[in-house]
C-alpha cells in the first residue's frame, strides 16, 4: 500500500489563533516576524447563521488537524504491518482484505487520499 501523498508534508503545529500551519516559524513564535510555514488551514469561529463554536473546541480542531499528517504516517504503517502479521498467521487473499480492522484502515487511508 505504499503511495505518495500529496498533502504538504509535516510535521504540522498549531500556531495560534486558530491558524495550522506546515514545517518552518508560525508568525506566533516569533514575535513581528513573517512566517516560514506554510499555512495550512484556520479553523474559524464562524459568524451569522454558522455555528459559533467555543475556543476549546476551535482549539481542539487545530490539535486534531495539525496531528493528521503524524497519524496518517501511524495508520500506513499499522496497516502494512498488520497485514505482515495476518499473513504470518496463515492468512491470505481475501481473508486478509475482508478483515474489519484492514477494511476500516483502507477506508481511512482512501479517505484521507481523496479517494
Amino acid at each position: 500500500m505504499k503511495t505518495k501523498t500529496t498533502h504538504t508534508p509535516g510535521p504540522w503545529q498549531f500556531g495560534g489563533f486558530g491558524a495550522i500551519y506546515g514545517p518552518g516559524t508560525t508568525p506566533n513564535v516569533l514575535p513581528n516576524s513573517l512566517p516560514t510555514a506554510t499555512h495550512i488551514a484556520t479553523a474559524e469561529q464562524g459568524t451569522g447563521l454558522t455555528q459559533v463554536h467555543s475556543k476549546e473546541e476551535r482549539r481542539a480542531n487545530c490539535l486534531l488537524i495539525a496531528a493528521a499528517p503524524d497519524m496518517y504516517d501511524a495508520l500506513r504503517w499499522a496497516h502494512d504491518g498488520f497485514i505482515r502479521a495476518l499473513g504470518d498467521c496463515g492468512l491470505t487473499g481475501k481473508e486478509i482484505d475482508g478483515h474489519a480492522t484492514i477494511v476500516a484502515m483502507r477506508a481511512a487511508i482512501s479517505k484521507a487520499d481523496g479517494k
